[in-house]
């Protein structure tokens, strides 16, 4: 299958910074833990779907190669240097949530489900052969429901205006326009680890003018080449563009605009009164703060992976860093030696009570008593979340730390 320059999953980049596209050419993908997690939890779910198996069923680990691909294996065979990840415990109780959420609505509206759908992306971008893959295509009497698995904790991710999940709607509704008379597409987001499920409608209609966008922004980035490109027109740098974008580090857009916000807006925090920072001001220096780490991150890493290579970086070096922790060795030599030595168990031994998530996982396997554990959840208490800054459009509501004059008792008199 080939790997789509226009990608879906990337739509929300090329959408906005088509120069990205041209930029980007070339350069390695990056791999972390962390996707290859989430690549492994997508390859169990759709085992478990196509094979129509529980997330626990499959009692061994998943090894994750380079290309992507994943297997399972045991502990015995191994994965060599891969990574790989317990196909039971956490992963498969996530799994399993999303895999429940998926067969629920098959079930209820009577639908048929595609699982990892190959969809056609040439008549859309006009790029030959380009394919995206869709998590779970669910079709209806009227309607095209697009399920799409998002394994990661770190950002909340919402269905509305939702540009990858919209492009695989517009993909499947070409690829099945013969089933039926789709009147809507049914767009979700499902983040399992956050307990997070997100849920949007759009119209036919509106898809295909939504469409209509892609195909002119797709035949304008057909015509750049590095050459052409302006640096005020083709490239908009911002934290939602840049975040994974490949080629931020050696962007000049991304610098020019680090550049002269450090320049003009952080240059001096107070007024030519001496007052502090208007509000305003203030409101447009944060907002552009995530840009600058992200920037900030990737020039770092940028940098560390040249003196890796044995690249010269001049003025820097790669230096030892601050040494770990002390630890044993081999804790079970330490501990027949110090058994050896007669010092008594109760200061041989760290002791602590288990938490209540380590609790809970006992009550699911009957360890602990559904009556004992309706106890013990009447001890449990989770602390409210401290202040923390979030941009205006966000969904949790303010709070509001002014108090107003009705707060205050009346002491006139």
């Amino acid at each position: 299958m080939a790997h789509a320059k226009l990608s879906p999953s990337s739509a929300h980049r090329w959408l906005n910074c088509p120069a990205s596209v041209i930029v980007s050419q070339g350069l390695p993908d990056s791999r972390s833990a962390y996707a290859a997690e989430g690549t492994a939890a997508h390859f169990l779910a759709s085992e478990c779907l196509t094979q129509d198996v529980t997330a626990s069923y499959f009692e061994k680990y998943i090894a994750v190669e380079d290309n992507g691909d994943c297997y399972f294996t045991t502990l015995a065979v191994g994965a060599g240097n891969l990574p790989y990840f317990n196909a039971e415990g956490e992963m498969a109780e996530h799994v399993q949530k999303y895999l429940d959420y998926v067969q629920d609505t098959v079930r209820d509206t009577k639908g048929t489900l595609f699982v990892e759908q190959s969809l056609s992306l040439e008549h859309i971008t006009g790029e030959p052969g380009a394919k995206g893959t869709s998590d779970s295509v669910i079709l209806t009497d009227n309607e095209i429901i697009i399920v799409d698995l998002k394994y990661g904790m770190g950002v909340k991710v919402d269905a509305e205006n939702n540009q990858q999940l919209m492009l695989y709607a517009l993909a499947a509704l070409a690829e099945y326009d013969f089933y039926t008379e789709f009147q809507q597409a049914r767009l979700v987001i499902h983040q399992p680890r956050l307990g997070h499920v997100s849920e949007w409608t759009i119209s036919i209609d509106e898809l295909n003018a939504f469409g209509d966008q892609v195909k002119r922004a797709a035949k304008y980035i057909s015509m750049l080449d590095a050459d052409s490109l302006d640096i005020d027109a083709d490239y908009c740098p911002s934290d939602d563009t840049c975040k994974f974008c490949k080629a931020i580090a050696t962007c000049p857009a991304a610098q020019k605009e680090v550049f002269e916000t450090v320049a003009n807006d952080f240059d001096d925090l107070t007024d030519d009164s001496g007052d502090e920072l208007e509000n305003d001001r203030l409101a447009e220096c944060y907002s552009k703060l995530d840009f600058i780490k992200t920037w900030c991150k990737a020039i770092e890493q940028a940098t560390f992976d040249k003196l890796t290579k044995g690249e010269n970086v001049e003025g820097f070096k790669l230096v030892e860093g601050r040494a770990g922790s002390r630890k044993w060795a081999d804790e079970s030599e330490a501990e027949a030696l110090m058994k050896s030595m007669r010092i008594k168990v109760d200061l041989m031994y760290d002791k602590k009570i288990i938490s209540p998530t380590s609790a809970e996982k006992l009550a699911k396997t009957d360890k602990i008593g559904s009556t004992q554990w309706g106890k013990l959840q009447d001890l449990i208490i989770k602390p409210q979340g401290n202040p923390t800054i979030a941009r205006a459009d966000d969904k949790r509501p303010a709070i509001n730390l002014t108090a107003t004059a009705d707060e205050f008792e009346d002491l006139s008199a």
